[in-house]
């Protein structure tokens, strides 16, 4: 085999070939244990179904599940589907409900397809400002062939809980469904749970040509990431790989976050790919809390070792403002042989922010009373 015989991914853009009945079929395809357990795989739940209709009905939920966190509390699981572009509506009727339902735990599941950017956002936001009483998850299903292989789902997480870390474990119906044939694996053997009459001829003349999706490779260099900061056992908080640009981690102080962020090179946009660690500042107090740490900027990078960007971005009048320091690295996150110098570098940029940033962070509102000293061997090899 050579080059020559590569085949490129192909989505399915009418899922209605694959579930005529839209909707209806897909959550009774959904609701099959082999299935059920490939979407908490994805989720790093160990994802049960549940059956109760009262309290599905009272949370407006199209499937129950149940799953146990990192620390150990019973969410009750509800799975919200649209198989179609998600809305904002959806983002109203799901909190509507959320909030008018007493559980002690929950974890909301919204599947769509395709997912706005601003509606992982708006998960990733929710996520951001609840305790593991409540968290938000949303989940985009692809099917995908290879050439002309029997098509194959990928539950492509866009936002995830950070409360479900998932050990390994026996492999689930699904993961060994994968392993028999990973020709029709589309993206991820672990996922193909499609049943076998769904056959090639379902998805004749619907698929669209393209490349290996963005989304793939970015969940899959967070996973060695984390991988990596397992490895080398990091202080630093481990959040669930996602499907975004950008992994955040608690800094310990609330409108603070530490951020590890990827970016590819586009002619329109950015010329060069690059790989970033960042201090997100946001919230009513934004500005003055960075005009606060921008007082003790020759301070914090003596400490870091380097010149950090110090950035205050402006929105609009009825919006909070943002600001950020970031340290850059020009390096293509696309290439997977440089990973390990990359997750070397992020990581150890990652921990020096932290030990400057989170004490300053913690003691913003005191900052003031504070005057930096630096020493004047520093202030000469800065000018």
């Amino acid at each position: 085999m050579d080059a020559q015989h590569l085949k490129n991914f192909k989505r399915v853009k009418d899922l209605r070939a694959i579930w005529p009945g839209g909707r209806e079929d897909f959550l009774a395809w959904l609701k099959k244990d082999e299935n059920f357990h490939a979407l908490g795989d994805c989720l790093s739940m160990d994802l049960k179904l549940l059956d109760d209709d009262s309290l599905k009905k009272n949370l407006g939920a199209d499937v129950l599940g149940k799953a146990r966190d990192d620390k150990g509390h019973d969410h009750i699981v509800m799975i919200q589907v649209r198989l179609e572009d998600s809305s904002d509506s959806d983002v109203g009727t799901i909190l509507t409900n959320v909030v008018n339902v007493d559980v002690p735990y929950l974890t909301v599941v919204w599947v769509a397809t395709p997912f706005a950017e601003r509606h992982k956002k708006t998960l990733n936001w929710l996520n951001s400002k609840t305790d593991e009483s409540i968290t938000f998850c949303g989940v985009d299903p692809g099917i995908w062939t290879i050439g002309d292989s029997d098509p194959a789902i990928w539950f492509d997480v866009v936002s995830s809980s950070p409360h479900f870390h998932k050990s390994a474990s026996t492999p689930s119906p699904a993961k060994e469904e994968g392993k028999k044939d990973n020709v029709s694996s589309g993206v991820k053997a672990d996922n193909v749970v499609l049943p076998k009459d769904m056959g090639r001829e379902a998805v004749a003349g619907v698929v669209a040509s393209s490349p290996l999706p963005r989304d793939a490779l970015i969940k899959k260099y967070w996973v060695a990431f984390r991988a990596f900061m397992e490895q080398q056992g990091s202080k630093i908080g481990l959040p669930e790989p996602s499907s975004n640009e950008w992994t955040s981690y608690s800094i310990g102080c609330h409108n603070f976050y530490l951020m590890a962020v990827i970016k590819f090179a586009n002619k329109k946009e950015l010329p060069d790919s690059s790989i970033s660690v960042v201090l997100l500042c946001q919230g009513p107090s934004a500005s003055k809390n960075f005009n606060l740490l921008l007082k003790h900027k020759e301070k914090v990078e003596w400490e870091i070792g380097v010149n950090l960007e110090w950035r205050e971005l402006r929105r609009e009048p009825q919006s909070h403002d943002i600001a950020h320091v970031m340290l850059a690295k020009n390096t293509d996150p696309s290439d997977e042989s440089i990973w390990p110098q990359q997750h070397k570098w992020l990581l150890e940029t990652l921990e020096k922010f932290d030990t400057a940033f989170r004490p300053r962070t913690k003691m913003i509102d005191s900052l003031e009373k504070f005057s930096p000293d630096t020493p004047s061997s520093f202030k000469e090899g800065m000018s």
